[in-house]
């Protein structure tokens, strides 16, 4: 072999192998995969360029180096590094979602890739009214993706129907809800900031619209909405240490103690924003800049708190039927006026359920 071929030969191996040693260094903390997104907006988690690479034979390289690098440009995602882990890219994006009807109330809801039962029953139920009085709804789901490429099609194809997705490229994770919660805001913030309202909630939760408005009006008469962030707020939490325990916080992402205990938060089931709360929220992101794996005490207990917000309590209207949680089952023999002082009600169990609320408090 010539010199002149064993000196590209060395270059092509040395450029191949920095790819590959990068794409192995941005491969996510945090339960985030290095992901490649198809043209149809599909994400595949099976790492095909480097497989290219590692069945390209040396006689290949040469030829095939051009090739390579414009596969790598197209198709793979420049995953976030650790200190700047809150950047938001999408696979599907909404951008004019609020601009179609100046948004009054957005309720941004949080759901699975898996969960379109769900999102389906949101929409034919409480999610479906795009006015009430005279407030103009939206309603939004948010999710990353699956490593089941069917699901994520699904996905895909459930967007093309309804606009009312944002799908990110962060992998769909417990461990991950909080790329979920940041995606939230960062999306709120671009696309959808001038409405009066932000309100998060979760897709096995029923929103009672009429009693929820009913709150807002009577808290706007009163002038408490300019920094209102309401909630059944939790007071104490502890931080779990115990790495037996999914909800588990290192050190490395939560490093208080005594007491070992987190600010005041909002469950992740309900919390509602006003428009000058949120703008102070999303603020904060530039001054609290650490990962913290549980999303409720991310967004409302610590960023709410770097922001100088204080929660509204509201433990009779806003939260779950029943105390500490208990089932939708155990309170559907209900009648209407007892239902009728909850704002947000958890249905646990069969998505079905949510149907059966409705029947009861169709508005």
């Amino acid at each position: 072999m010539k010199l002149s071929q064993i000196l590209v030969t060395v270059t092509v191996l040395s450029t191949l192998m920095c790819i590959l040693i990068t794409r192995k260094l941005t491969h996510k903390s945090f339960g985030e995969t290095t992901n490649f997104i198809s043209k149809d907006g599909n994400v595949d988690d099976r790492d095909d360029v480097t497989e290219k690479i590692l069945k390209m034979t040396t006689g290949d390289m040469k030829n095939n180096m051009s090739d390579l690098k414009t596969s790598i440009q197209q198709n793979t995602v420049d995953l976030p590094t650790p200190q700047s882990w809150f950047k938001s890219t999408y696979i599907i994006n909404e951008e004019s979602l609020c601009r179609n009807n100046n948004t009054d109330i957005l309720f941004y809801i949080h759901t699975a890739p898996n969960h379109k039962n769900r999102r389906d029953i949101i929409r034919s139920t409480w999610g479906g009214r795009t006015q009430y009085r005279d407030y103009n709804i939206t309603v939004v789901f948010l999710l990353g993706h699956s490593n089941d490429s069917k699901i994520n099609k699904g996905i895909h194809n459930e967007s093309t129907i309804h606009h009312d997705i944002i799908q990110g490229t962060f992998r769909d994770t417990y461990l991950n809800l909080t790329y979920k919660a940041r995606m939230g805001l960062t999306w709120v913030n671009t696309y959808c900031s001038n409405t009066r309202y932000i309100i998060k909630t979760d897709d096995d939760v029923f929103v009672n619209i009429p009693i929820l408005i009913k709150t807002l009006v009577e808290l706007e008469d009163k002038n408490k909405t300019e920094n209102l962030l309401m909630c059944r707020v939790r007071h104490g939490g502890g931080v779990i240490r115990d790495k037996r325990y999914k909800n588990q916080v290192s050190e490395d992402e939560y490093d208080v103690h005594d007491p070992d205990i987190f600010p005041d938060f909002c469950p992740g089931l309900a919390f509602v924003l006003s428009k000058n709360a949120f703008i102070k929220i999303h603020g904060a992101l530039r001054q609290y800049t650490r990962f913290l794996s549980v999303d409720d005490v991310y967004v409302t207990g610590i960023l709410a708190k770097t922001a100088g917000l204080k929660h509204t309590d509201s433990t009779k209207l806003t939260g779950i039927v029943g105390p500490g949680g208990a089932k939708w089952e155990k309170y559907r023999d209900l009648d209407r006026t007892s239902l009728n002082q909850y704002m947000f009600i958890l249905v646990e169990g069969k998505p079905e359920s949510l149907g059966e609320l409705w029947k009861k408090l169709k508005f």
